[in-house]
């Protein structure tokens, strides 16, 4: 099965996308732990 151009372009954003949010969420744990730490 032989993909597209497009289509692959198309998979290729997605896959950026999903890295892109799985990196504001482990952003955003880390912060959170920062956070934590000068609570204390």
């Amino acid at each position: 099965m032989k993909l597209t151009v497009l289509e692959r372009i198309e998979e290729l954003r997605l896959q950026m996308q999903k890295i892109a949010s799985d990196k504001d969420l482990t952003d955003n744990i880390a912060k959170k732990r920062n956070n934590d730490l000068d609570l204390i």
